[in-house]
């Protein structure tokens, strides 16, 4: 939001967001007709997912990003520790 404004970023924030408006539409084309709304939640909850990975990876420092998805994929203990002794 606003960050992105006073550093004068804007066109990244569109995007994320057209990233996650493109996978939502795939995705919608493909599960609506075999999960009906199911699908269409499912693929609202991926794109988002999606676009908040390419804000991160857009925003943050390298190591946080990388801690941030290798803390999805191994114990969520384990992420949380390493933050709170690295400082963070």
């Amino acid at each position: 939001g606003i960050y992105l404004v006073h550093a004068n970023k804007t066109m990244l924030g569109m995007y994320a967001t057209l990233l996650g408006l493109a996978v939502n539409v795939c995705l919608n084309i493909v599960m609506i007709p075999y999960w009906g709304i199911i699908g269409a939640s499912v693929s609202t909850v991926v794109s988002y997912y999606a676009s908040a990975v390419l804000s991160s990876a857009m925003f943050m420092d390298k190591w946080l990003f990388k801690a941030q998805i290798k803390s999805l994929f191994e114990n969520p203990k384990w992420g949380y520790q390493y933050l709170r002794n690295n400082g963070v």
